[in-house]
């Protein structure tokens, strides 16, 4: 009135940053949250219902064919099968006639089995029941006997062929092929028995020479025939018998004799001839025989005691010279010591193959 500015009228005070500002509640605000609450209250109450009342009654509403796609418009895979209509039975006729038949069909069965069963009692042992498809056969000419087909029995029991090896082998020709060995175990000719021998070096095939056979530190069994010494031998007969490979396989080498390096055949070393022992059975068995040939014709004319005296003087002259004959056919004695080199000589072809097949 007098000319004063009116001074506007102060604001709220603003809230701090990041705080929404609080609204008063009022009631109709409560009014508003109530009426919600109840009607989606009300919403699932009448959902339940129409649950519970629809429940053992399906949708019988038609369903639009255009918006299902075409493999779920198919029918179900497994269709329970309808069963198929009964045919009414013709009116006149009895429907349990086709069960009718087939008892009578059985009966008259069971009473032709018991014919015959009363008819197989009847008849005498010792004849032939004759079939009714054979009545006509029994009537005309008697049937052959079957002949009996021939039985072959074979007693030879034929061994398998051995399979074809396809690893090639190489051969060792006999005569050509000496394998020189070391003799591994000492011989002694008073027993006759086997020793072994180690072969020495590498041997190849003959053709080529260039393919390993019998690889070096492979063993030799032999045997030595001492039974076949004589007074005065000085070497020792002796073959080879098997060849073992290091790698298992064994090789017959059939009687191939063994040599020293000089070729000669036998094997030598120390020789006892036993001159001794011979000289010995020389010695005593003369004079023993000459005593019983003096004790015999100085008893002649003794009487019955000269007789007697010269039966035991002929008796110990035999007995003599059963000794001395053994003692007589002495053998000599020969020692192989271990060590000693010789040689194997092949006398028949000995096929292989190379050692590292």
């Amino acid at each position: 009135m007098n000319g004063t500015p009116i001074a506007p009228p102060p604001l709220p005070p603003r809230p701090p940053p990041g705080r929404v500002p609080s609204v008063p509640a009022t009631r109709l605000h409560l009014g508003r949250i109530l009426l919600l609450v109840l009607s989606v209250g009300l919403t699932l109450a009448a959902g339940a219902g129409w649950l519970l009342w629809t429940k053992a009654r399906p949708i019988t509403q038609p369903v639009d064919s255009t918006v299902w796609p075409a493999w779920m418009r198919q029918a179900p895979m497994y269709q329970p099968a309808a069963p198929p209509p009964p045919q009414p039975a013709p009116a006149g006729a009895d429907p349990n006639a086709p069960l009718l038949a087939k008892l009578t069909a059985l009966e008259a069965e069971l009473q032709r089995l018991r014919l015959e069963q009363e008819a197989l009692k009847k008849r005498p042992s010792g004849t032939t029941v004759i079939q009714p498809g054979q009545q006509q056969a029994a009537k005309g000419t008697p049937p052959s006997k079957p002949s009996a087909s021939t039985l072959f029995i074979q007693h030879e029991v034929k061994e398998p062929d051995a399979p074809k090896s396809q690893v090639p082998a190489y051969t060792l020709a006999p005569g050509a092929t000496k394998v020189p060995c070391v003799i591994e175990t000492a011989i002694n000719s008073d027993v006759e028995g086997y020793f072994t021998a180690k072969v020495s070096t590498n041997i190849y095939d003959t053709a080529t020479g260039r393919h390993l056979l019998v690889p070096q530190g492979s063993t030799i069994l032999g045997h030595d025939q001492s039974s076949t010494l004589l007074y005065g031998n000085a070497r020792l007969p002796t073959i080879s018998l098997t060849l073992a490979l290091p790698d298992g396989r064994s090789v017959d080498l059939g009687h191939a004799p063994v040599t020293d390096q000089q070729g000669i055949a036998g094997l030598t070393g120390k020789v006892d001839q036993h001159f001794w022992r011979l000289f010995g059975a020389v010695f005593v068995g003369g004079a023993l025989q000459g005593g019983t040939q003096a004790l015999q014709v100085g008893l002649v004319q003794g009487g019955p005691i000269g007789q007697v005296a010269g039966g035991m003087g002929a008796t110990g002259s035999q007995v003599t010279h059963q000794r001395l004959g053994r003692a007589l056919d002495t053998r000599p004695t020969i020692m192989v010591d271990s060590g000693q080199l010789c040689q194997v000589l092949l006398t028949k072809p000995l096929t292989l193959p190379a050692l590292w097949q």
